[in-house]
Order: structure tokens, then sequence, then C-alpha cells
């Protein structure tokens, strides 16, 4: 009411947004301020801010003047209507009129108009196809983004003039269905919109580009290539090809391959299609290369043909001034100049090219390739838009925004590499690194391990013929079958390192020695790698698998089955026997380290002695299943134990020696097999000697003429090796008593023995004087006798044969001479006479004791005849007749010794029995020599002439005992053959006179021996 400036309280301006008449809240409050003093001049005085100053504090300053002045602007937010407006203090309840019953109306109003505007926004901006009906769809809003609802909506299509009035729904979308007709015309049209507007809306319109387009459509004919065979796998050199053909919609919008071709690349008949190569790595990252840009000729396109100066490549340079022929600007070629050549060398296909290419598809090479066909769009002919290369190696899909587009396949192929692309398939190899296999290793300790075979090489791939590259982290398959046959033993599989080199362990279990053929593979399958590399494999690699081997000697003894043994007196130790001359046999058992038996047969060679000589006596052949031998010496031709370097008796040493890696003298060839090692076991053998006693001097006395005690008994035998003329010295001979004992009726042995050395000779002796009737202190008949034995030593078996002699105690006639009988004439009368009956009784003893001969001889020769009848042994049977012959002239004193040779045997016999033709003597010997030594087959034809011819000499012994005739021998029975004899070791000096070897008669014994 005074009218002074009023700067004390702020004023607020408020917009009824949502024209409920109320003015409320935040939203609709838009400038608060408290007014601003001015002064006469229209300056502005600065306040307390907030109007927190006194209320006179304006006109204290000098002013004249407050007011609250602000510009409000009607942005795109708000919607065409009226508006109410109030500008008021903030605190308008504390001011009056000056009436205190009424409150003072405060503020100012006023209601505003706003006046919209309206715009069309295209729900799409569609591409229409020929013969096809599209729904065009815009939207119209207001400047606060409302929609227009239900307002016409006027739209003109300027191809053929048409036009039309579309109404605008709850969204304020009109749409406009919109229809192209095959006659009509490709080509870039415009559809406009328009509103009119009301007076609350201003009117707007929208003209709109819309094509009218073709929708290119591509189609793979083939492919062609230079490789063998249909698939589609490639090698190095290799060539690949395609061809396409590229046509326009005819006049549709599904696929239709009936259109016109395109032609060339410029619109509005061509067009370019990018030939994309995409390759996948070893780590699964796809590789793109632009390959080529070709334009159609006749709708058609193909990679161009490589030309013989390389011309078909882009960055050709023909006239060698280091920038490409198509370049004609100098500044790098441009899409324009890069089409319808190559952009990389794929033809024909180098992996060694492909790895140096710094923008290469394959850049490992090899792999997978799949085509990629795409049409690049030149309006009015559809496609995808253009190329970005920057983008070409992007992992995602985004890489060719082309995927997203609608009916893309139309116009963009992909041609697989499982399809109708290709994959380079590189040629892989395997190395193998062959090591030296042995079965098994034995340890210091003798334990014997079983060891593995390691199968080991390298996995590569050719680039070219001087390139390779290691193939890392692959697995190789291996597995193995002996040659000789089995079953074949899978190893597994192991893993390539990162210079291609594998080790995979084969396990020996159970394996023999000998060649394994090993298949070492690689499958491309199993590794991923069908459509990168080549299977390869090594089929029937040949590794030998080595083994140590053992040598068991499981038992030797003399003859085919006999097994004796010597237990040492001082330590315990067993010892095996063989004897001189005789046969004998060895079993043992070849072995691998491991235990198991060696493939096929071996050559064992057999030694005696092997110190003294490196010559086999004798060879054996193993058994090829279980690596055993059964040698027998007699079947080998060898007659037995031989004397070596002079050794006869003692410990020899056997060798039985497998030596696969040498030629032996007289021995095993080379082992053919080279599988296993050598080795040979030594065994310590005590060689004997059978021996025999013959009679030297006879001490028996049992006729008439007694001994009386105290005569002297002596007597002399020799002790001979059987199967040789070699006497046996320093031997210890016992020389045994015995006497009948009439009340038991039994020879009773003595306590005392002559005990006596053989000589040099071989002849031990003995003296005795007689005890007559005087047995060990008791009286006895006086009947003796004393037995020569040979209770054998270390070297010497005993004496088989004993040599037995009977003394007989007579009391001799003393006549006295009283009785006048003893006169020299009678004691001569009576000497002759005796000494006739003496010769008398001696030709009747001889006679008698030459026939019992005979008839023991009948009988071992009849014996042999009937078991020939009754068996098959042929060898044994004869042999066994042989002994009981030897034993029977012997234990007669018609062999003094044991000869050497059946010869020899022969002329003994010849002396003691007169009455054999030698012709019958010579046969049967001739029979035994076969059955000794004849190495041919023994058959029925042997064993019956072996019958016949002892049937003729018992005929002829019965001859002769006079049963049925006497036979008389004369001199032309007797063999020219044996008449002049050489005994083993006889030989003759350059005088001709006739020696034995290591005795002279005449020489005095110094001690000397030999």
């Amino acid at each position: 009411r005074t009218l002074d400036p009023w700067t004390t309280d702020k004023i607020a301006l408020q917009v009824d947004v949502d024209r409920n008449l109320e003015f409320a809240g935040a939203a609709e409050t838009s400038f608060v301020d408290a007014p601003k003093c001015y002064g006469s001049q229209g300056n502005l005085i600065q306040m307390t801010p907030g109007g927190g100053g006194a209320v006179d504090e304006c006109l204290t300053k000098g002013g004249i003047e407050s007011t609250y002045d602000y510009n409000f602007t009607w942005t795109s937010q708000y919607a065409a209507g009226t508006f109410g407006i109030r500008v008021d203090f903030t605190n308008g309840a504390y001011y009056f009129t000056g009436n205190t019953s009424d409150l003072a109306q405060t503020g100012a109003y006023i209601n505003v108009t706003v006046v919209g505007t309206t715009e069309f926004q295209m729900q799409s901006v569609p591409r229409l196809y020929r013969n096809s009906t599209t729904t065009i769809n815009a939207k119209l809003i207001d400047n606060a983004l409302q929609p227009m609802r239900d307002v016409p909506v006027n739209w003109t299509w300027s191809a053929d003039g048409r036009k039309g009035v579309n109404i605008t729904d709850s969204n304020g979308v009109v749409q406009i269905p919109f229809e192209v007709n095959a006659s009509d015309d490709l080509g870039n049209y415009t559809l406009t919109f328009q509103y009119s507007g009301t007076n609350l809306y201003k009117g707007s319109s929208k003209a709109q580009s819309i094509w009218v387009v073709s929708r290119t459509i591509m189609k793979v004919i083939g492919t062609d290539s230079t490789k063998e065979g249909q698939d589609n796998l490639f090698r190095s050199g290799d060539k690949w090809d395609f061809t396409a053909q590229i046509y326009d919609d005819n006049r549709t919008i599904e696929r239709d391959y009936g259109g016109a071709s395109l032609e060339g690349s410029e619109s509005p008949a061509g067009g370019l299609v990018d030939v994309i190569y995409e390759g996948l790595d070893f780590d699964g990252k796809y590789h793109r290369q632009l390959v080529a840009t070709l334009s159609p000729n006749g709708g058609s396109i193909s990679l161009p043909e490589k030309q013989a100066d390389d011309s078909h490549l882009c960055f050709y340079d023909g006239n060698n001034d280091d920038i490409p022929d198509r370049d004609t600007n100098g500044d790098g070629l441009s899409r324009d100049e890069k089409i319808d050549c190559l952009q990389a060398d794929v033809n024909p296909l180098s992996p060694s090219l492909l790895r140096k290419d710094p923008d290469s598809f394959l850049p490992d090479g090899f792999g997978p390739v799949n085509i990629i066909l795409r049409f690049e769009e030149n309006l009015p002919n559809e496609g995808c838009e253009a190329l970005n290369i920057e983008t070409l190696n992007f992992q995602n899909a985004k890489w060719d925004p082309c995927l997203d587009l609608i009916g893309n396949d139309h116009y963009r192929i992909v041609m697989s590499h499982t399809s109708t692309g290709f994959a380079l398939l590189g040629e892989t190899e395997i190395e193998p690194f062959k090591e030296t296999v042995y079965t098994s290793e034995t340890l210091s300790d003798g334990t014997v391990i079983t060891k593995d075979m390691n199968v080991k090489g390298r996995l590569f791939a050719k680039i070219d013929e001087s390139t390779q590259v290691n193939l890392t982290s692959r697995q190789i398959f291996v597995e193995f079958r002996m040659a000789s046959g089995g079953d074949i033993i899978n190893c597994g599989a192991g893993t390539t390192d990162n210079d291609g080199l594998f080790d995979i362990m084969c396990p020996l279990e159970g394996i023999s020695s000998g060649e394994a053929l090993v298949s070492i593979k690689y499958s491309a399958d199993a590794n991923g790698d069908s459509y990168r590399y080549l299977n390869t494999s090594l089929p029937d690699e040949k590794y030998i698998i080595f083994s140590n081997s053992t040598l068991q000697i499981t038992e030797v003894g003399p003859y085919r089955n006999s097994v004796e043994n010597y237990i040492s007196n001082q330590n315990g130790t067993s010892f095996y026997v063989l004897y001189l001359k005789e046969a004998f046999h060895i079993n043992a058992q070849l072995a691998q380290a491991n235990g198991l038996s060696p493939r096929y047969s071996r050559c064992l060679n057999i030694y005696m002695d092997p110190e003294i000589t490196s010559i086999p006596i004798a060879t054996a052949k193993t058994n090829e299943r279980d690596g055993t031998i059964e040698w027998y010496s007699s079947e080998s031709g060898v007659r037995g134990v031989e004397i070596i370097g002079g050794k006869m008796e003692g410990f020899r040493t056997l060798r039985l020696a497998y030596e696969p890696d040498k030629k032996v003298t007289k021995g095993c060839d080379k082992d053919s097999y080279d599988d296993l090692n050598g080795t040979y076991v030594d065994l310590q053998i005590l060689v004997r000697s059978k021996v025999d006693l013959s009679l030297k001097e006879s001490w028996a006395n049992t006729g008439e003429g007694g001994l009386i005690e105290g005569d002297e008994i002596s007597g002399k035998v020799g002790l001979l090796r059987q199967r040789m003329d070699r006497t046996v010295e320093n031997q210890e001979v016992w020389f045994i008593r015995e006497y009948w004992d009439t009340t038991t009726n039994e020879w009773v042995r003595s306590e005392g023995r002559n005990q006596s050395i053989t000589n040099e000779q071989g002849i031990a002796e003995f003296s005795w004087s007689f005890a007559g009737q005087t047995c060990d202190g008791d009286p006895c008949s006086g009947l003796w006798r004393i037995i020569a034995y040979y209770p054998g030593s270390t070297l010497f078996t005993e004496s088989a044969d004993n040599i037995t002699l009977e003394l007989r105690y007579e009391p001799r006639i003393i006549v006295d001479n009283a009785a006048g009988f003893l006169t020299p004439s009678n004691i001569m009368g009576t000497i002759i006479l005796l000494m006739a009956a003496l010769i008398a009784g001696i030709m009747y003893y001889r006679r008698t004791s030459a026939r019992r001969q005979v008839e023991a001889l009948r009988g071992i020769l009849t014996d042999a005849m009937l078991q020939l009848q009754a068996a098959n042994e042929y060898i044994a049977i004869i042999f066994d007749c042989y002994k009981q012959l030897v034993k029977h002239f012997r234990r007669y004193g018609f062999m003094k010794k044991v000869y050497e040779t059946t010869r020899e045997f022969e002329s003994a016999v010849k002396k003691a029995f007169y009455m054999l033709p030698a012709d019958q003597l010579a046969d049967f010997l001739t029979v035994f020599e076969e059955a000794r030594y004849s190495d041919h087959n023994i058959g029925v034809e042997h064993r019956d002439r072996a019958i016949a011819t002892l049937g003729s000499i018992t005929q002829s012994l019965t001859m002769a005992l006079g049963e049925t005739g006497l036979v008389s021998r004369t001199e032309e029975h007797n063999a020219a053959l044996y008449d002049q004899l050489t005994k083993a070791g006889e030989f003759k000096t350059a005088d001709g006179t006739v020696i034995q070897a290591g005795l002279d008669e005449n020489a005095e014994d110094t001690g000397f021996k030999i």
C-alpha cells in the first residue's frame, strides 16, 4: 500500500502442464526467484541473496522499482493445447488487503494456447519387387513425439502417379499396401506422404525414395579340378575351379533361374562377384582372403585361367618396373583394376606359397577351405553391400553384414569344404627310429626283468620336396605281431611332441625273440585332420627283437638213459660221470633270458675240453617247441668220450654253446635268424674208464700132487682199460682168499688178503705162503680159492668180472728106504707112471673143459638168435651178444686184454676156436660192426641176415661137439684179410722192425714213462 519496491519474498512461475486446473508439484513450477531491485537509472542493485534482507533494503539502497522478469520457452515436449500460467509469491498466504477477515488474492494468471508441429517417420524403407505386394508403413507424430491418431494422410507414387488417402491408427501409423506389377520397370521412385494439419497442428509432408529392384540369383553350375578321383580332397599341385551363373529375378521375388543373365560390371545389367576363400587353421581360427573379383560374361563366372607368363595374376609385372601392369596410375591397385584377375596365386594349389603369403587363407599350408561367392549390390540388381576388407578376419558372423539381409541366399553362396568346396591335404610320412630291442634285462644281482619295445619316430608333413613340417600333438597308433605267427598285440597310442617325435612302449611280456612286424599308423580321422592331412602308415616295419639266452644242462649220463653221479668227499659236490670210449647222452634246454623258449630250432655246439680244442665234437638241434635237446652220441656219429690232448680219465669240461654269430669249424653254421644272443655253459664232469682183469700168471692148483702148507703161491693179473689197448697203472688190486667150509658148505672169506699196485704195464702180482688145512687158525678141508678183484677208484670202475682160481691141499707121500721099495729104479718107474697119468688127465681135462666152452658159446649164440626172432631191438641184441662173448673168452683165459677193434678180437678167437670156419666168423663180425657203427637205418633184411649167420655158426659148433658131424678147419678156411694185423699204437721203424709205442722190451727200467 506504500508502493515501496518489495524484494523480500520469492516469486514462482507455474504452468498447469497436466491441465487439471491446479498448480502443484515441482513438475509444474518452472522458475522461482526474488524480485530484482532497480535504481532510477534502470540500474540493477544487488540485494541480499534469496530476498533475505530488510523489507526496505531496496529503498534504502536507492531503488525505486522491484520487478520479476522471466523468459519462458515452449519446448517440443509441450503438446499442442491451452495451458494455464500463474505468477505468485511462494508464501502467498502471508499477504492480505487490510481486511483481516479475508486474505488477499495475490498473483497474476493467464491462459496460453500452443500450436504443435508434425512429421512423418518411415517405419521401413522396403525394396519393391515386381509381381509382389508390399505394405509400406509411415508414422505421423507431433513435436512431443506423440502419435497423430486417426488423421488422414495423402500419398502419391511417382512411378505411375497413383495416389490415395489412408487414416493413421491409434499408434499414428499409416499403412499403404503397395502392389508392383510384373510389367513395372525397375528403378528408383518416390512415394510422397502429406498431412494437411488443423488449428492446433501444422501440416507436414515426406518424400521417400523407394527402389523397385531385381533380387539377383546366383547358382553354382559345377566345379572343375585336375586331381584324380571325384572327392573334394586335394593335394599339392592340384587345380580347383568353379563355374557359376548369375541371373536377374525373372520378374518375381521367388527363386527362379529363368531370368536374364547379368553381363559386365556396370548397372543396370551387370555387377561384380567377390570370390573369398575361407580357411581354417590348426587352432580353429578362420582366415579369409579375397582371391578374385569377377564380372559375369553372359551370366557366367569362373576363376581366370592360368597363363604361362602369370598374366592372370593381378600383381603381374610384365615390364619389371615393380608396378603391376594393371596399376595404370601407379597408386596401387584399385578395386576396378583388380577385376577378372587372381589376387592370390591359388591355381595350382601350393602349400609352400600359401605358407609364405601374409594374407593367406591357409597359413599352415593345409586345411579345409570354404569358398564364398558374394554378389556386390549394383542397383537395381540387389546384392550385398560393399565388402569391408578390414572385417574379413573377424571370428564371428559380423564380418559380413550381408548375412543379416533377408534373401541373401539368392546372391551369396557358401561352397562348403564338405561339399563343393575343397580341402587341401598334406602328404604325411612317418620316419621310424629303430633301436636295438631286448625282451629282458639281467640286473647285477641276476634278476631278470622284462623290458618293453620302444617304437620311436617322427611324424611330419611334406610342404614341398625340400620342406617338411613336424606334426605336433598328433596321436600315433602302434601294434605288432611276430613274423612267425601269433596274435596281434596292440601297443595303444602315443602323442607327438613339439618336434613331431613319438615314443610308444609295446609290452613284450610273453614274447619270444624274433622278427616283429610293427604297424605304425597315423589316422587323420582320429586326429581331427580329415581335411588337413592324408593318412599314413608303416604296415609291416621289421623290428628284430633280441634276447639274451641261457643254456641249462639238465642231464648228462652214459649210454642213452643212464645217469651216474660222483659225490666229492671234500665238499659234497656232485659231478656227472661219463666213461671213456663209451656212448653218452646230454639233455639240455636253450631259453631266452625271460624264460621263454626261442622261436625256431637252434644249433648248439658240443665241446669236450674247450680249453684244449676249439673244434666241437658234435652239434645238436633244439626242439622248436620248447628249446630242448636230447642228444645221444651214437646217433650223431660220436663213438663216445674220446682222448683229447692226452686227457683220458679225470675231471674234464663239457661245454654246450649257442654261437649264432659265427660259423664254427665242424660245427654249427651262422644262425640265419640273428635274434638271440649267444651263450654257453661249462659243466665239469668226471670221465672214468671201465676196466678188465686178465690173467697173466695162474695160481691155480687143484689136481693131484696138490699143495702143502708153506708152499709159496704167486700169481699175476693185468688191469686194462676197456675199449682200448691201454694198461692201468698205480691202481690197487686185491687178491682175496676164501676157504671152503664143509660144515656150512659155502665159501668163507679169510681175514687175510694181498693188495698190490699195478705197475706201468698194468700188472699186479702177489705171493702167499699156502696155509693148507689151517683156515684163520681153525682146521679146515684145505680147499682154497684166491679171487683177483679190482675195487675201483675215482677214475676207474671196479672190475665187473673177477678172476677166481682154486687151490687144494694134498699131503705128499714119503716112503722109508728101509722098506726096500724106494730103490732108484722103483722111483724112476713111479715117476714115469705118474707123468703118463698126469698127461692123460690133463688131456682129458682140457678136452672136457673145451667141450664146456663150446657148449657155452653155442648157448650164447642160440639165445641171441632167439631174441632176434622175437623182437626188433636189433642193435641192442647184437651188442649184448658181443659183450657175452667177450665175457666168455676172458673167463676162460682166451683174452688177456680188451682189444680196440673187432678185427683184433677175431684174431684172438681164431687162436682159441680153430673149429669155426673163418667166413662164418667174418660174417658175424660184419653184423656186429654194422650194428655198432653204421649210421643208416637198420631194417628187417639186416635182422634176417644176422639170424642166418648165427644159425650157421651154431650149427658149426654143434658139429664140433661131435653131435652131427665133425668140422675140420683147413688152410682154405683162413681169412687172409686178417693175417696181417696192426695193433693200436704199433708201427714199423725205418729198418722194418715192428715196435709198440711206449714199450721197449730190451731197455732197462729207468722209471721213465710215456
